[in-house]
C-alpha cells in the first residue's frame, strides 16, 4: 500500500489536490462544446482527478480493511467518499454537455486537436448512452446521493468486519 502513499500525510496532500482539481473542473460547466481546446483541457484534468480519486479511495479502503475498528481510517474512508460525491456533483454537467455537442462538431474537434484522440473512447462511451441521460439538474441530484446510497452497506460492513476475528 505504500506504493500508493508512503504516509497518511501524503494521502492528505493528494486529497487537497483533488479538491482543487474538482473546483477547476467545475469551472468548465457550460463550456465543453465551445471548442476542441476546451474539451481537451477538461478531459486532461478529468483524467488527473480520476487517477487521484482512485488512489485516494484505494489507500483509505485498504487501510480501513486492515482493521475496521481504527477510527482514523474510517474517517479517511469517509473523507474519500465525501470527496467522490463532491467530485461527481461538481462534474455532473459533463454528460449532458458532451451529449449536446453535434456529431459534426465532435469530428471537427478531433481533427483540430489531435490530443483528443486519447479520449475518443471515453467520449464515445458517454455519447452512446444518450437515451439514458438525464437533464443537468437531475444528473447533479443523482450524483449528490452517493453517500446516502452507500451508507447502509458501509454501516453493516463496519459492524460485521469489526467483530470478525481471524487466526494469526
Amino acid at each position: 500500500i505504500e506504493d500508493l502513499y508512503p504516509t497518511d500525510e501524503a494521502w492528505s496532500l493528494d486529497m487537497d489536490k483533488l479538491k482543487a482539481l474538482t473546483a477547476e473542473l467545475a469551472a468548465f460547466a457550460g463550456t465543453l462544446g465551445q471548442d476542441a481546446k476546451t474539451l481537451l483541457a477538461y478531459a486532461q484534468k478529468m483524467e488527473q482527478a480520476s487517477v487521484l480519486l482512485s488512489n485516494l479511495f484505494n489507500y483509505s479502503s485498504r487501510r480501513n480493511d486492515a482493521d475496521t475498528r481504527v477510527g482514523k481510517y474510517q474517517e479517511m474512508n469517509g473523507m474519500a467518499m465525501s470527496a467522490y460525491v463532491g467530485f461527481s456533483s461538481a462534474t455532473s454537467f459533463e454528460t449532458p454537455e458532451i451529449m449536446s455537442i453535434p456529431e459534426a462538431d465532435m469530428e471537427r474537434f478531433y481533427a483540430e486537436e489531435p490530443g483528443l484522440e486519447r479520449y475518443r473512447r471515453y467520449i464515445f462511451n458517454i455519447r452512446r448512452h444518450a437515451e439514458h441521460v438525464l437533464s443537468p439538474a437531475e444528473e447533479k441530484l443523482l450524483a449528490m446521493t452517493g453517500e446516502m446510497m452507500q451508507a447502509p452497506d458501509e454501516i453493516y460492513s463496519q459492524f460485521a468486519d469489526g467483530a470478525l476475528t481471524l487466526p494469526h
